[in-house]
């Protein structure tokens, strides 16, 4: 998993958090074109914040293949309210109404 977000950003202004996740569990299914997945999930502020932000959508950029891992990504718009240094972890990751 990667996240990166911001080094600096201003209260209450929504800042671009960029989130990957790679090799979550392998494909079940025939080949799934790229940009197909629709995989949903939360970041859990923590540090100076605290809580949880909804991850719309992160989609695979490249094909997966029957028994390939999962590979899926996508930018997010989150808001920090509280001033300090903060922390963005993956809470919750899946598909919609199923998370690992």
């Amino acid at each position: 998993m990667t996240i990166t977000a911001p080094a600096t950003v201003k209260r209450n202004v929504e800042a671009a958090v960029f989130v990957k996740v790679d090799g979550v569990e392998p494909w079940p299914n025939s080949e799934l074109s790229a940009a197909s997945a629709w995989l949903v999930g939360f970041l859990r502020q923590g540090g100076a914040g605290t809580g949880e932000v909804k991850i719309d959508s992160l989609k695979n950029p490249a094909t997966i293949p029957n028994g390939g891992h999962f590979s899926v990504e996508g930018t997010q718009q989150v808001t920090f309210s509280t001033p300090g240094t903060g922390t963005l972890g993956l809470h919750r990751f899946g598909r919609p109404l199923t998370y690992w």
